[in-house]
């Protein structure tokens, strides 16, 4: 089986060494996405913003591969602060529509880069 690992080349590059994403068979592997706009500055604003722009860019990542929102079998959320849980919700839910993908929130202390991180694996078959 190959892989297919890439960059969105509508993204700011990697500032860590990894891939965007990784096409293993009909999967599309999404790498953890922070809330960093294509200008590569940390969207600045409250966790609503912040998960936005993290679903901004998984998608970015998905259309690199000719699928969008409708193929996310699977997202997992990290956040810095459980207080945020709804308002990362309310992203969600802005940017999903019913039924929702399959998801795993947790709180996971100190990230990287701000207050919350998702990766997601995306189906790309028929």
């Amino acid at each position: 089986m190959t892989l297919d690992k890439f960059n969105a080349d509508t993204m700011a590059a990697p500032k860590v060494p990894l891939s965007h994403g990784v096409v293993v068979g009909d999967w599309l592997h999404v790498s953890g996405m922070v809330a960093r706009a294509r200008s590569g500055e940390i969207v600045e604003g409250d966790i609503v913003a912040s998960t936005r722009q993290c679903l901004e860019n998984m998608e970015a990542v998905l259309a690199t591969r000719g699928a969008d929102r409708t193929s996310v079998v699977k997202v997992n959320v990290y956040l810095v602060d459980f207080a945020d849980y709804a308002g990362m919700n309310k992203a969600f839910e802005e940017f999903f529509e019913s039924p929702y993908p399959a998801r795993t929130t947790i709180q996971a202390g100190a990230l990287g880069i701000g207050e919350v991180e998702l990766d997601a694996v995306a189906y790309l078959g028929k």
